[in-house]
């Protein structure tokens, strides 16, 4: 489709999920088969909002442990390009088998990152926009968590969850999609569970995305303006060592 902009697998790797942003007209979500190398259909999420929308854009997407649901995080590429904080996007959830939207869960404004918890019990959405993470309930399908983010920092985009599951840590790198600001260099977590926001560090010029490794010692970070990855303490913000990627 046009605007490829992520991929996410099926736990058994014979289906990936790719997002097509659509670049300021609607979305999709195309179905690959990996033995093939075909597309074999497609998602489409519904518009994310009634105002002015020419449908969804999807950002992220992510398939729960059981390979039953894909979740896709989608904004509305001219809502939020007007600077409104104020219309909700949304999170939409298709039956991985049939392909049939089973919910259509409003969020903040810009969640150009989501991740589920491992166990699948949470979905964990970064509100660009609205400056904002929140936490879905997956089996109710309800938002049940959102905690503001320090907006003097830059505001959420990369988004990852680590072995704790109610702690999702995330960096406030710049959107390059249609740069609509709320950029900055910090990296950070929310714990959930005491509703907390905390700047652990400033990483880089422009941190787009985040992992992190499985005993949570080290968060990688990708830097949109820098052809580097630095691996960063989480309980501190410090910086451990950079990967240099050749330029």
């Amino acid at each position: 489709g046009s605007g490829p902009i992520d991929v996410a697998f099926s736990p058994d790797g014979r289906s990936a999920y790719v997002t097509n942003n659509g670049a300021l007209t609607p979305g999709s979500v195309s179905v690959i088969d990996t033995a093939t190398l075909k597309v074999v259909g497609t998602l489409t999420p519904t518009a994310s909002s009634s105002v002015g929308s020419p449908g969804s854009n999807p950002t992220s997407v992510a398939v729960t442990p059981d390979g039953k649901e894909v979740w896709v995080s989608q904004v509305d590429d001219l809502d939020d390009l007007s600077g409104s904080s104020t219309t909700p996007d949304a999170v939409s959830v298709f039956d991985a088998a049939t392909g049939a939207l089973m919910a259509t869960i409003p969020v903040g404004s810009g969640p150009f990152f989501m991740a589920l918890s491992h166990d699948g019990r949470e979905a964990y959405v970064a509100d660009k926009i609205s400056c904002d993470l929140r936490e879905i309930n997956t089996a109710t399908f309800s938002v049940v968590a959102t905690v503001d983010w320090p907006s003097s920092h830059g505001c959420p985009y990369g988004l990852a969850t680590g072995p704790d599951d109610n702690v999702v840590y995330t960096v406030t790198g710049s959107d390059h999609t249609l740069s609509e600001g709320h950029a900055g260099n910090a990296f950070g977590s929310v714990d959930f569970a005491t509703g907390q926001a905390h700047v652990s560090g400033h990483v880089g010029q422009n941190p787009v995305t985040v992992a992190v490794s499985p005993d949570a010692t080290t968060a990688y970070v990708v830097d949109g303006d820098r052809p580097a990855i630095d691996l960063v303490n989480p309980a501190d913000g410090s910086i451990k060592a950079t990967f240099r990627i050749p330029d």
